[in-house]
Formats: C-alpha cells, sequence, structure tokens
C-alpha cells in the first residue's frame, strides 16, 4: 500500500465520467491539482488508495439557483465524478484562543450555517482581510490561497480544504447537517469550470464533481455580487 507522507493529499482531476458515454467535448484531459488539505501542518501519513464515494449523481435542485444562474449551468452539467478520498484532519478545540475567537467572530456574518445552527462553514477568514469601522465592514483585499474549514457552536475547528490560485471558491451549501457542497471555480488553460465539491463529515468522505461546461464569468464576480455585497473594498 504505498503512502504520501503528511496531509498534503494531491489529487489530479483526470476527467473520468460516471459510467457510460458521457459528453466532455469540452473539458481540458486534466484539471488543476487540489491539495485537500493544509500543507502547514504535517504530521502523519495519507494513504492515497483509501477511497470513498459519496454520491454517483448530483442533486440539481439542491444547488443555489444564483450560482446555477450565474454561470448559467445545466441539469446535466455535472457527469465528471472524481474518485472519493478520506479526509484525515480532525476538530480542534480553539475555545480557549480567545484572540482566534474574536478574529473568527469578526466573519460570522459569512458563515454559512447548517440547518441544526450547530456547524458553520467558513470560507473566508483565512484569505480575505477585513476589519469593522462602525458598522461597516471593510477589506483592502486578501490572499491568493484559500482554506475552508468548519466552525462548531462550541468553537472547535475541522479544516477540510486548502486550495491554491487556479481555484476559487465562491459559495456553500449544506445538505444536511453532516454534509456540504463547497461550490467553486478551477482554472485550466484560461478556461473556467464549475466544481462542487461535496463533504461528508460523518463519513470524513471528499469528492468531486465538475461541470462538463465552462463559465465565462470573472472570477470575482460572483463573490462581489452575493457573498460580500456588504463589504467595502478599500482602493
Amino acid at each position: 500500500m504505498k503512502k504520501i507522507g503528511g496531509y498534503l493529499l494531491m489529487i489530479s482531476l483526470a476527467v473520468i465520467p460516471a459510467c457510460g458515454d458521457t459528453d466532455t467535448a469540452n473539458v481540458p484531459e486534466q484539471l488543476p491539482e487540489i491539495a485537500y488539505d493544509n500543507p502547514s501542518k504535517v504530521s502523519e501519513d495519507v494513504l492515497i488508495d483509501d477511497v470513498c464515494e459519496l454520491r454517483s449523481e448530483l442533486d440539481f435542485h439542491l444547488l443555489p439557483e444564483q450560482w446555477v444562474i450565474h454561470h448559467n449551468i445545466k441539469s446535466d452539467d455535472f457527469q465528471n465524478f472524481m474518485p472519493g478520498h478520506k479526509m484525515t484532519k480532525e476538530w480542534f478545540d480553539v475555545s480557549d484562543n480567545l484572540q482566534y475567537v474574536d478574529q473568527l467572530k469578526m466573519y460570522q456574518s459569512l458563515f454559512i450555517t447548517n440547518p441544526k445552527g450547530d456547524r458553520f462553514i467558513d470560507l473566508d477568514s483565512y484569505s480575505l482581510n477585513i476589519e469593522k469601522r462602525g458598522n461597516t465592514l471593510v477589506s483592502p483585499g486578501g490572499e491568493v490561497d484559500t482554506q475552508v474549514q468548519i466552525v462548531s457552536k462550541d468553537w472547535r475547528v475541522l479544516e477540510v480544504l486548502f486550495l491554491g490560485p487556479a481555484v476559487t471558491i465562491e459559495d456553500a451549501v449544506w445538505i444536511n447537517d453532516s454534509e456540504c457542497w463547497i461550490l467553486t471555480i478551477e482554472e485550466y488553460n484560461s478556461q473556467f469550470f464549475p466544481t462542487v465539491i461535496m463533504i461528508n463529515l460523518d463519513d470524513k468522505c471528499m469528492q468531486s464533481v465538475i461541470s462538463k461546461s465552462e463559465t465565462d464569468q470573472n472570477r470575482t464576480a460572483y463573490n462581489l455580487q452575493y457573498r460580500w455585497k456588504e463589504i467595502e473594498f478599500l482602493d
């Protein structure tokens, strides 16, 4: 059984049809690599054949309507399912780190809450610099790399994604209290493909499905129009 040292598991997203003959004429043979964990914390081995599967088809109606409309996504676009992989990270209690908790609280209005109200998807605290001026959130910009983490109501944190500049995180949606989808745009040779990264926190499984059609939208347009619309960006 072959191993890769450390938490950083690089998945080459070769486009593989889920089943049967799939129209992939517009999809490149290989998409950018995704780092599914934070390389800053390397402490144990990842089994590259520790695979899993969440879904073999995507429930299109569960995608946020504004994301579907923004990228003109069709109901049959998501056919290219990548092999799923087990996540290696564990929950980390940050409740005693008051400075970090205060920092996270700054981003609470951007958190995406599960139906039960005890877990939150944090898409922004790593990459987007913000501060509060009166009642207004202002930002000078952010980092090119992005990290996604789940924050619990009792201030435990689970890092689930660390992505390089080839991937733009746009939104997320909870399917139930333990499964969420991270909505991204991936770049390949100046083409941009909507991608859904599906995560099940109970099974610790992560799986991606890539649109067969590219989008022509600017990489920052969605966030500026929807998720970050209340933030004032400084020149």
